[in-house]
């Protein structure tokens, strides 16, 4: 066997692998919101299994739920409820004869996009404290092994909690539990180990996972590594894997990127081998079986432990049994994986596949010889050819430059970006393994494609870099657009450079530069770069380079002119004019897909798609996964990648809306895109203007609309569907599955957090920013991409305009009497409150007939109104001395069976409490207000208070049964509405809040 260290067996304490492989634990936002596993997360888990890793460690479990995970949509350990669907995950795993461990830890000092308790470390616990860590630690490996894991890993690095006591940079404490000696510094970690090991029993395998070094002063050291390895060998640990650096340390030494060397923690494991007795597992961009191989051969690490080399090809194991090296696809250390990406986009730059593991996306093969033309070869075109190739299709690709790769190849050519070609090396081999007719130094005409007769032909031309014209100077010598710079070669030292755009282009050129003994300065008009908001790992990366290598970056400041030997800009913070000497421009402002070849032939040619950044500029990844799914089903609708819509958008907390043009993303899985045709204004929206959510946002919760597009995995819901959209449920909590989707465990998180079910957002603005989510929704736009859980199939034949709101705010109101009181023929019911969602609770109880509906409200008009919606008595509260008295008089002296407030105010809560009948209901319709009830004598009165929220059913239940009643004309809510367009959303706000109206609903198409 040409791997034969590699592929042997070893054993870790009692547990044996079937070969020396170790999935590390890697950062992957795939769970829930609640940190339970999903489908995404078993499928991506268990492939791992399938494709035969020794031993898998899934990733960071937190054991206590009281701070922010190490990052979003992360596993945890902290309760019973996550036992269920683990032990799902870890039997599929055991069918296929791999080993699962799970890896416990607390994130500590290192946060990940925000927190609900301030970060603490050492310094901060008292020893009580510190021991009721340790019980968690304790509790969570019990769990652990409940749901079936072979083994508990403890994260003793990273600058986690543990890790943090063993550091004296983080540890300043003088107790026992301080850092000035090893054992000290390691003691809270041999304690949770002592507990862990007693709980556990003595043959069940315990290992760690240590910093070999952290990069800052006064922290751990290799040296002081090995020792706390050889005090964690004589706790009974069974196998240490050394990994090094961390978030507080500093991205640029944690991350394994392209300016690490292969095995670059490799020597500190060897160092800690030679000390130990127990298997010790390397790590550090391992990728090629060779090198794995030749570690293991000469002593320096017992396992090879890899993340991003199984995420690029999780097949690797297999490939390497089978001696089939040479199609294995290698990680390129983009570290495009650590980011937040759609469920149903691809995680991994070279693997297409890669987190969509659920998704059915196997390819057939029934080519049969049929011809696919593709035009470009980079990423897109490659991977589309190769992948027709595989199904038997005779793939022939055409491309325009005298070599593959296109923008890949380009953007393996700034400084520590060089194993970018070892994807472009992937096709290469694959086009001589399977024999593709690959056209060089060829343009592709119409003409050339329709000789061809293809069964299908994919565009994949690319994009150009953006250069304005008109700007003076633009045409200099010494100016050069980014991408023909780094293709010439051209390299120099001790200029002043000026790189225009400060994207990962820009920057990457800088970092070039700047290496080079160059002053450079990178100038943006943005204010904050997009990417600097997101969980894009990249960016920081490349701006930490920037720094440490002197480049200068100016966001804030526009392009005005270029001279000979110097370049204007305007610092629009400031109006300043700024002058930055220059003896080289180099342009990096963007790029604008190129679409003509496609616009020629996509009326002459069969099944046409345009694909990659032909269609949107994005990351290689994009490209990978949309030359993939071409070639799964180059029959598919053909859709744009965005589009660009107007909404009306909160930029601030002023209160006050812009109407913008946004970019809306295509839906991913289990989403729709929904063309609005009205939508309502809820009080919600109304209160949420100057309410501390994530701006720029766009709210809307309630609409009408048509489907335009669905995403993967939708099956209810199709094309021309015409759909009411209402409140968002994650479809899978036991309130949902138990008929109760209005109290979704994970409903204030969907509605509030800002993001879809996956941590992203389908918008952005035209500074290609993120703008947040409300609701999963935003319906304050001409289109909306939601889940399809939260839209609703109805007749066409409605009238969405009028039902526009019925989806929160109708809903609500009505389901108030209808299930949460319950109300029939010889009930009493007052409803108090006269905006659109106490007069939809009024007609529910007309609906049921209720004996008497009072309506009280201090408006005498609205009260009119009530009684034309079937009121049989009313209250006004301006004219009356004793409201109380009033409802009393009507109801024989006992009260209401049901009070129903929709005000949220306290003294009609008090009031209404008064007007309640012995063992009557206090209906209490969704507020965020703060109220206080007379508990005491509800109790002895037999009363009680009833929360209602969406109407208290599920909404796929409670719509169709409102619109029937509409088509019946029980339920007349035409009558309440007053519309508005879209661009006249702040006149309608202004008159809502005035209560001039009582619904507005804004219409999107006339």
């Amino acid at each position: 066997m040409a791997f034969e260290k590699l592929c042997s067996p070893i054993k870790i304490g009692n547990m044996e692998l079937k070969n020396r492989t170790v999935l590390m634990a890697m950062g992957r936002p795939i769970a829930d919101f609640d940190s339970s596993p999903n489908e995404r997360t078993f499928n991506y888990i268990v492939n791992f299994a399938k494709n035969h890793v020794g031993l898998i460690i899934p990733g960071y479990f937190q054991v206590r739920d009281d701070e922010i995970h190490q990052s979003s949509l992360s596993m945890s350990l902290y309760d019973d409820k996550f036992i269920p669907e683990l032990k799902k995950m870890t039997d599929a795993v055991h069918k296929y004869g791999s080993k699962i461990a799970f890896q416990i830890n607390y994130p500590g000092l290192v946060t990940y996009g925000g927190e609900r308790l301030p970060a603490k470390g050492p310094d901060d616990y008292t020893v009580e404290e510190i021991k009721d860590f340790e019980i968690a630690y304790m509790q969570a490996g019990i769990r652990a092994k409940e749901a079936g894991a072979d083994a508990v890993e403890f994260h003793l690095a990273h600058n986690y909690l543990a890790e943090s006591f063993l550091a004296p940079c983080f540890n300043h404490r003088t107790d026992e539990y301080g850092a000035d000696t090893v054992e000290n510094g390691l003691r809270f970690s041999l304690e949770c180990i002592a507990l862990l090991r007693n709980a556990l029993g003595e043959d069940y395998p315990i290992i760690a996972k240590i910093n070999a070094f952290d990069r800052l002063e006064n922290g751990l050291t290799p040296e002081r590594m090995v020792a706390a390895g050889k005090m964690l060998e004589e706790a009974g640990i069974s196998m240490i894997t050394v990994s090094a650096g961390g978030m507080i340390s500093g991205v640029t030494d944690m991350a394994g990127d392209g300016t690490r060397t292969e095995g670059w923690k490799v020597p500190f494991a060897e160092m800690l081998r030679k000390e130990v007795s127990i298997p010790v597992c390397a790590s550090g961009s391992i990728r090629h079986p060779d090198f794995a191989e030749k570690i293991l051969e000469e002593g320096k690490c017992d396992l090879i432990g890899m993340g991003r080399t199984f995420t690029a090809d999780p097949e690797w194991m297999v490939k390497v049994e089978e001696n089939r090296v040479d199609e294995i696809r290698y990680c390129i250390s983009c570290m495009s994986c650590i980011s937040l990406y759609p469920a149903g986009e691809a995680g991994c730059s070279v693997n297409p596949l890669n987190c969509r593991e659920f998704q059915k996306n196997e390819l057939k093969k029934d080519g049969n010889g049929r011809l696919v033309a593709i035009v470009g070869a980079g990423p897109a075109g490659l991977e589309a050819a190769v992948n027709f190739a595989k199904r038997g299709f005779k793939p022939v690709v055409f491309e325009a430059k005298n070599q593959i790769g296109g923008m890949e190849r380009i953007s393996s050519l700034p400084d520590a970006k060089s194993k970018t070609t070892w994807h472009i090396d992937y096709y290469q081999r694959m086009i001589n393994k399977l024999c593709i007719d690959v056209r060089l130094n060829t343009t592709a005409t119409p003409e050339m494609l329709k000789n061809l007769n293809p069964y299908a032909t994919v565009i994949a031309t690319g994009a150009e870099q953006v250069v304005p014209a008109g700007l003076p100077g633009i045409n200099l010598p010494h100016v050069k657009i980014g991408t023909e710079f780094l293709d010439s070669g051209e390299r120099f030292t001790n200029h002043n450079v000026v790189v225009v755009g400060a994207g990962l282009v820009g920057l990457e050129i800088a970092h070039t530069l700047a290496a080079a003994k160059n002053h450079v300065t990178v100038i943006d008009m943005a204010l904050v770069h997009p990417d600097s908001m997101t969980t894009q790992l990249n960016y920081p990366l490349t701006k930490g380079y920037c720094e440490m290598n002197g480049a200068e970056i100016k966001m804030g400041h526009k392009l005005q002119s270029i001279s000979t030997s110097e370049v204007t800009a305007e610092d629009i913070t400031t109006g300043e004019t700024v002058i930055i000497p220059a003896t080289d421009v180099i342009l990096c402002m963007g790029s604008k897909s190129r679409t003509a070849l496609y616009d020629e032939v996509k009326n002459i040619l069969p099944n046409v798609t345009l694909i990659g950044d032909s269609i949107k500029v994005a990351r290689i990844r994009n490209a990978v996964q949309a030359g993939y799914d071409v070639a799964l089903n180059p029959e598919h609708d053909v859709y744009p990648a965005s589009r660009i819509m107007k909404a009306a958008v909160m930029n601030d907390y002023s209160g006050k809306t812009s109407i913008e043009e946004i970019e809306i993303d295509a839906p991913a899985s289990h989403e729709v895109l929904v063309k609005l045709i009205a939508t309502g204004i809820c009080g919600t929206d109304l209160g949420s203007r100057t309410t501390p959510l994530a701006k720029p946002n766009i709210l809307g919760h309630e609409g009408a609309g048509i489907v335009e597009q669905v995403g993967p995995d939708v099956t209810d819901l199709k094309k021309g569907d015409h759909v009411i959209l209402t409140y968002p449920t994650c479809g899978k909590c036991p309130m949902y599955s138990t008929g109760r989707s209005y109290a979704c465990s994970n409903l204030t998180a969907l509605a509030f957090y800002g993001h879809m079910p996956d941590m992203t957002t389908r918008l952005h603005n035209r500074k290609h920013q993120e703008v947040y989510n409300f609701f999963a929704q935003s319906s304050f736009a001409e289109y909306a991409v939601v889940m399809d859980t939260a839209a609703i199939k109805i007749d066409k034949d409605i009238d969405h305009t009028v039902l526009g709101p019925l989806g929160c705010g109708y809903m609500t109101g009505a389901g108030a009497v209808l299930n949460a009181a319950n109300a029939q023929a010889e009930d009493t019911i007052a409803i108090f409150g006269c905006g659109s969602v106490g007069f939809s609770a009024l007609m529910a109880a007309k609906i049921r007939n209720c004996k008497t509906i009072i309506a009280v409200s201090g408006s005498e008009e609205k009260l009119l109104f009530a009684k034309e919606l079937g009121a049989t008595h009313i209250v006004n509260r301006s004219k009356v001395k004793d409201a109380v008295s009033e409802i009393r008089k009507i109801t024989g002296g006992l009260g209401v069976n049901y009070a129903v407030d929709t005000t949220g105010s306290q003294p009609m809560i008090d009031l209404e409490q008064s007007a309640l009948a012995n063992g009557g209901k206090h209906i209490i319709v969704s507020t965020f207000s703060t109220l206080t009830f007379k508990t005491a004598e509800m109790l002895m009165k037999g009363q009680q208070i009833v929360i209602v929220t969406e109407g208290n059913d599920d909404s796929h239940k409670l719509i169709p049964e409102l619109i029937e009643y509409y088509k019946e004309g029980k339920f007349p809510v035409e009558k309440l509405a007053t519309f508005y367009d879209l661009d006249d959303i702040e006149q309608a706000y202004e008159d809502l809040a005035a209560h001039k109206i009582i619904k507005p609903i804004l219409r999107m198409s006339k």
